[in-house]
Parts: C-alpha cells; structure tokens; sequence
C-alpha cells in the first residue's frame, strides 16, 4: 500500500473518531452547566430556601443533576481547569 492511502485511511478514521468525541464533549459539558446553574440558583436563594425548610425540595433537584455530570465521566467537567 502505498503511502498516500495509508495517511487517507488515517486521517478518515480520526475525522470519525472526532466526530463522536465532539458530541461526547457537547453532553458532558451540557451537563456539567446544568449542574452548576443549579448551584447558583440555590446559592441566590439560600435564605428563602432555609427559611422556608426546603432543603429536601432542593436535594431532589440537584441529587440527580450532579449524578448525571457525575456519571459521563466519574469526575466534574470543570475538575481539570483549575491550576
């Protein structure tokens, strides 16, 4: 084989690798923004929350959020940025 087709094959097989590892990326940061948008709701309205004695309310939603950013990965997408 000559080596034009070795780098085509190549290069054919990247292109489709990446592919999947672009929407891979796209769900796990999606994820990971749900999870914090709902931190920032929560920490916004922390007072009303105590006050009012939803914290199991709250529990419920963000149990699941973090479980889902959790599960893609088993680390935060936002683990790796900090320096």
């Amino acid at each position: 084989m000559d080596r034009s087709r070795v780098c085509a094959h190549g290069n054919h097989g990247r292109s489709l690798i990446g592919r999947r590892l672009i929407g891979l990326k796209f769900n796990q940061q999606r994820l990971g923004a749900d999870f914090r948008f709902g931190l920032v709701r929560l920490r916004e309205n922390a007072e009303q929350v105590a006050l009012m004695g939803g914290e199991a309310a709250e529990r419920g939603l963000l149990s699941p959020a973090a479980s889902r950013a959790l599960s893609e990965t088993g680390t935060p997408s936002c683990a790796g940025k900090r320096r």
